[in-house]
């Protein structure tokens, strides 16, 4: 592994330039992320199908489609980072190798071991994706009220209470939106008593404190074209699916597949963005590119030492 040569141009970009290179980097390495998609994605999309496919049957639907895309709406933009964690980690490593695997980047969650002063354990990667972020709770509260197939109960913890915990997941992820990349590809772990490593929370804060970082901008951007791409996705679907004839031999409505598959491939695309932001932040921050190649210098004169 060569350093200074990288397979993803190190240089500053602005966040539509970020954009722009998203869309080459997804041709690039289409077949691994489409896979990578598919193992952190498919779980959550099974889940979210059981939980809400009954609000889109006969005897409901005329009361509950627009409740059945709010409530995916919701659960999939709490789930789309833990269920997109897997491109971050496979980004990182196509940063520096030609062609690296998909099975590479599924092993390494496998061997993530308990947490240590050097690495993050699997334990606090778990907490911080699924509790931190409200995946579990949000989750737990779609469940509460669609169990109850109250209409009452849910246009109330529906309409007010659960876009009240997606805005709070909101807030802990514009905070610390590269949990991801620091958990996967800098390992930072819980706690660190040595001065070289630093822990989770400070790489995070030392990360984002740094003046002129335009991260938010970035967050805010993402969270609108992100809006976009899903609207013009499933829209596109619905066009694929009216020249193809597909409804007409479908058993059960295809358009709420359609939105499901839509929102998840947004959130697809926004996570190669958000890798790319990140080291768009380091570039700016910390001087990225200059580290990297003095790193390389100092490991060529180790080896010829």
């Amino acid at each position: 592994m060569q350093l200074d040569r990288t397979f993803i141009g190190i240089r500053q970009r602005s966040a539509f330039e970020i954009w722009d290179l998203t869309l080459l980097v997804v041709r690039r390495y289409f077949g691994p992320l489409c896979t990578l998609f598919f193992v952190g994605a498919i779980p959550w999309m099974i889940i979210n199908h059981l939980l809400t496919m009954w609000m889109v049957t006969d005897d409901f639907y005329s009361d509950h489609v627009y409740w059945f895309c709010w409530i995916n709406a919701c659960l999939v933009i709490s789930q789309a980072q833990i269920g997109t964690c897997l491109i971050a980690h496979y980004l990182g490593q196509a940063m520096f190798n030609a062609r690296p695997t998909a099975r590479e980047s599924i092993r390494s969650l496998g061997k993530m071991k308990r947490t240590t002063g050097r690495r993050p354990g699997k334990l606090f990667f778990a907490w911080l994706h699924l509790v931190n972020r409200m995946v579990l709770p949000i989750l737990a509260l779609v469940v509460i009220i669609l169990l109850s197939q109250d209409e009452e109960m849910i246009i109330f913890w529906g309409g007010f209470a659960l876009p009240f915990l997606v805005f709070i997941a909101l807030i802990v992820r514009a905070r610390t939106p590269y949990l991801s990349e620091i958990l996967l590809l800098e390992e930072a772990p819980r706690k660190s008593d040595s001065p070289k490593i630093q822990s989770y929370s400070s790489r995070s804060a030392s990360l984002l404190s740094a003046p002129g970082a335009d991260f938010f901008l970035k967050f805010i951007l993402s969270a609108i074209i992100g809006v976009f791409l899903s609207l013009v996705i499933y829209e596109s679907f619905c066009l694929l699916d009216s020249v193809l004839g597909l409804q007409s031999i479908a058993s059960s409505n295809l358009n709420f597949i359609y939105w499901q598959f839509s929102l998840w491939i947004a959130a697809g695309l926004v996570a190669v963005n958000r890798f790319l932001s990140y080291i768009d932040l380091r570039i700016r921050t910390e001087g990225w590119a200059v580290r990297l190649r003095l790193m390389a210098e100092e490991k060529r004169m180790a080896a010829e030492a």
